[in-house]
């Protein structure tokens, strides 16, 4: 039987390649979504006969499990509906791609699901989003060219050890300022310290915009597989362009042969973020369902 304990820190390093496996494309598959948000949805974890199992609440699911990670689909999900039927509930999953639930509809007899436009992931064609050519791009190229005739001496460099002190100042600012008093905002904002104080941990790509010696924003990323995942972007907003220069600089940065798209995540039904996603143009808006098993 399936035995949890709560995900903490310290257990990145032993998660990491069972996540960073799962290569789905979807930012709730990657170690840093993993970790970030493990206390708000209060995840445990199981490693049996080399899978990864992770239960939480989701949302309004009181309990849910991620499809299993590493090993034979359907074994893990014997070992889930195992724990299930002792628990005497039915399995319930989270953030399930379109892949996974195809999946899921071929093991159970019976699944409904649901899922909601605010938790899709923004996929982006990763030299679409460099080049910005077109009259479909323009709208980001004006602000991006804003912002460089307003700061021309911009720079735009990996973060290091020793912007750290600068960049949380900047970020404690930043909260004072723009924070909404809301549990998972106040939680994001708990779990971007941890990064910035953990960076040997998370070994992430990191870089700080400034102006002169001022801090003006950071960007926190992940690249699995093709896949660039953008997870933090924290700026002055009363700069115009200050989003679309570092969105553009991040990419040129991190972006190569090998990397082919990007992901921004989701918008989280807010209309200025929606708005701002859409402007560059997805290719792909990769949903993601809670599933509910009806019958076994």
């Amino acid at each position: 039987m399936l035995e949890f304990k709560p995900l903490t820190l310290d257990d990145l390093d032993l998660i990491r390649p069972y996540i960073q496996a799962a290569r789905t494309r979807s930012c709730d598959d990657t170690v840093t979504d993993m970790m970030m948000w493990r206390d708000y949805f209060h995840k445990s974890y199981c490693i049996d006969h080399d899978q990864l199992f992770i239960k939480m609440r989701y949302f309004k699911q009181a309990q849910a499990f991620m499809l299993p990670y590493g090993g034979k689909l359907s074994d893990g999900l014997d070992q889930i509906t195992a724990w299930c039927q002792a628990a005497g509930c039915l399995p319930a999953f989270a953030a399930v791609t379109d892949e996974g639930l195809s999946q899921l509809q071929a093991y159970y007899s019976k699944v409904s699901s649901q899922t909601s436009l605010g938790l899709a992931d923004y996929i982006y064609d990763a030299q679409e989003f460099i080049q910005l050519q077109g009259k479909k791009y323009s709208t980001p190229r004006n602000h991006i060219n804003r912002f460089i005739r307003d700061y021309p001496d911009f720079t735009f460099e990996p973060l290091t050890a020793a912007d750290v002190p600068e960049v949380k100042a900047f970020f404690a600012e930043f909260n004072q300022d723009y924070n909404k008093d809301l549990p998972m905002v106040e939680e994001e904002a708990r779990k971007i310290e941890e990064i910035l104080d953990h960076p040997a941990r998370y070994q992430l790509p990191a870089a700080v915009l400034r102006y002169g010696k001022a801090v003006l924003g950071f960007t926190i990323g992940e690249i699995v597989g093709d896949t660039l995942f953008v997870h933090v972007e924290k700026a002055n907003t009363n700069l115009p362009g200050v989003y679309p220069v570092m969105s553009h600089e991040f990419a040129l940065q991190q972006v190569t042969d090998a990397v082919k798209f990007i992901n921004r995540e989701e918008d989280m039904d807010d209309p200025g973020l929606r708005r701002s996603k859409e402007g560059y143009n997805p290719v792909l808006m990769l949903a993601k369902h809670a599933v509910t098993v009806e019958q076994l």
